[in-house]
């Protein structure tokens, strides 16, 4: 009965597509399903890049062949693939497949084919809800929630916030835990400036999962920006406090400091500065901080250590810590992804087996 639930709800998602407008070329859509089958076998065999490669392929042939009004047409006949392998196999077929999208979604993205990528961002948003909208087990709402705030990421990625903020809260409805979906969407408020919004997510964040050594960060220096030094101080001591020596502990060491300067006490920020550059020697940032210091209180000859910090930072090259933090955060959602494919693989034997077994009926169906 299940099974025939899930069929049901597929079918109405089929029916509620726009059915395209009629081309002076005949779409073959049981030619275009065949390649499609033979792309899910290639990504079910574990060649994720070459089923992707044969679906941009396949795709980008049937629009040239009938313009863009076809990918409606294409759409349909997907999901009238997938209903078939979902009779087979179950809703779960539908996690590898909606992954297979969202990586088909990046390559036009790559390929700059717009049409496309809209038609693959769209797919594999659909399957994704409707998966999480089927999903029963816990096993599968982490699944869903999952599979949202990694796609979630790809639309922030392309500076789609308002996609991205609805997809990665709608993660949350599923997993209030999804701390993929709590970064990325503070991330979005905090582009926006809106930093209260901000702090609160990287709250939650950081209470579930205490040794995100980003989310802190983040979280301290938004708390500066809403007055709330004292806790900010905390959080940037206790990450100071732990091994590191990338671009979170320079940041660190920069906005405990700035935090001191402006309550006066230079003394105390020039010696956290002066211990950073020594645990960070290759750090151009910190040097540059330490002679403004310098110059500010005139306890040295802060114009000519300014001049030679900067003289350092243009030498050095490379991305600055402000600069990494000013990108999209993404260290969590990079975890995601890891543990993401590592389900898939775990459901890529349901694919096989409901490709195997479809291919099976059908023949059997011939031979009747």
């Amino acid at each position: 009965m299940r099974a025939k639930a899930i069929i049901a709800a597929l079918a109405i998602l089929l029916l509620s597509l726009p059915a395209g407008a009629a081309n002076h070329k005949s779409f073959k859509k049981k030619e275009f399903q065949k390649q499609y089958r033979g792309v899910l076998v290639d990504y079910a065999d574990g060649d994720f890049e070459g089923a992707v490669s044969t679906l941009v392929e396949i795709e980008s042939d049937a629009v040239a062949e009938y313009g863009v009004k076809i990918l409606n047409r294409m759409w349909k006949a997907k999901l009238g693939v997938l209903k078939d392998l979902m009779l087979e196999g179950g809703l779960e077929v539908l996690a590898p497949v909606t992954l297979l999208h969202e990586d088909t979604y990046v390559a036009y993205l790559d390929l700059d084919s717009p049409p496309l990528a809209r038609h693959s961002r769209t797919m594999a948003a659909d399957l994704v809800q409707f998966y999480s909208e089927q999903a029963e087990s816990p096993e599968g709402q982490l699944m869903a929630s999952g599979l949202m705030a990694s796609l979630a990421g790809r639309f922030q990625e392309a500076y789609l916030d308002s996609a991205a903020s609805e997809l990665f809260a709608l993660a949350l409805e599923v997993d209030a835990d999804n701390v993929a979906a709590l970064q990325g969407l503070a991330g979005i408020y905090e582009r926006r400036g809106e930093y209260e919004r901000t702090v609160a997510y990287l709250e939650e964040l950081v209470r579930i999962d205490p040794l995100e050594r980003e989310g802190r960060l983040r979280l301290a220096v938004n708390l500066v920006r809403l007055d709330r030094q004292r806790e900010a101080g905390e959080t940037l001591r206790q990450l100071i406090d732990e091994p590191g020596g990338d671009w979170i502990l320079s940041l660190a060491y920069q906005e405990l400091a700035r935090i001191l300067t402006e309550n006066g006490d230079l003394t105390s920020a020039r010696s956290l500065l002066e211990e950073g550059t020594r645990r960070l020697p290759r750090d151009p940032s910190i040097p540059i901080q330490l002679a403004y210091l310098s110059d500010r209180d005139q306890s040295v000859n802060g114009e000519t250590d300014l001049l030679l910090s900067l003289q350092r930072r243009v030498t050095a090259g490379g991305v600055s810590p402000r600069y990494l933090y000013s990108q999209i955060p993404k260290s969590a959602l990079e975890d995601l992804r890891r543990a993401l494919r590592l389900e898939r693989d775990d459901r890529l034997l349901l694919l096989a087996g409901a490709l195997d077994g479809r291919d099976r009926f059908e023949a059997a169906e011939a031979g009747s």
